[in-house]
C-alpha cells in the first residue's frame, strides 16, 4: 500500500502545488487538497475518500483474522482506485481533452469551503435544480455538434 501511495504522491508532484494529505478516523476518510500548477488562478480541489463503507461497520462481523485481511484489502483497492482516477483525470486534462476546471469541477473548493459538488447536490436534493431526466427532457446533441 505504501506503494501506491507513493505513486499517487508522485503523480500530485507532477501536476500539482500545495499539496496536503488528511485521515480522519472518526469519519474513517482520507482526503487531501491540491492547487493545480498550470491553472491561471489558484483552484484548490478536496477529495474526501470513505475508505470503510457507511452503515453498521461491515467489518465487525466474522473472524478476526478474516476482518484484518477484509480491512487490508479494502484500504489497498480504494488506494488503487484512486490512483487510476487522478492519473486519468490528470493526463486528460494534460493532453486537452478536457479542461482542469471541467475535470475536477464536483471537487473545486469555493469561499465558504465547500465543494461545489457538495452545492450542487444539495441544490439538487432542495429542488433548487431540476436534473434533465426529472424533467422528462430530451437529450440534445452537443452545442455545435450533429448526430454521431
Amino acid at each position: 500500500m505504501k506503494r501506491i501511495q507513493g505513486r499517487i504522491r508522485v503523480l500530485l508532484a507532477q501536476h500539482a502545488k500545495e499539496v496536503q494529505c488528511t485521515e480522519n478516523s472518526t469519519t474513517n476518510t482520507f482526503g487531501f487538497e491540491f492547487v493545480h500548477k498550470a491553472s491561471k488562478r489558484a483552484i484548490v480541489v478536496r477529495m474526501g475518500i470513505p475508505i470503510w463503507p457507511q452503515g453498521e461497520p461491515w467489518y465487525a462481523r466474522g473472524h478476526e483474522a478474516r476482518v484484518v485481511l477484509e480491512k487490508a484489502q479494502r484500504e489497498r483497492q480504494v488506494w488503487l482506485l484512486l490512483h487510476s482516477y487522478l492519473k486519468a483525470h490528470l493526463n486528460a486534462v494534460e493532453h486537452g481533452l478536457w479542461s482542469f476546471e471541467d475535470a475536477f469541477l464536483a471537487n473545486i473548493v469555493i469561499r465558504d469551503g465547500r465543494t461545489l459538488g457538495e452545492v450542487v447536490c444539495q441544490q439538487v436534493e432542495g429542488g433548487s435544480i431540476a436534473l434533465a431526466a426529472e424533467t422528462n427532457s430530451r437529450l440534445s446533441a452537443p452545442e455545435g455538434g450533429g448526430e454521431t
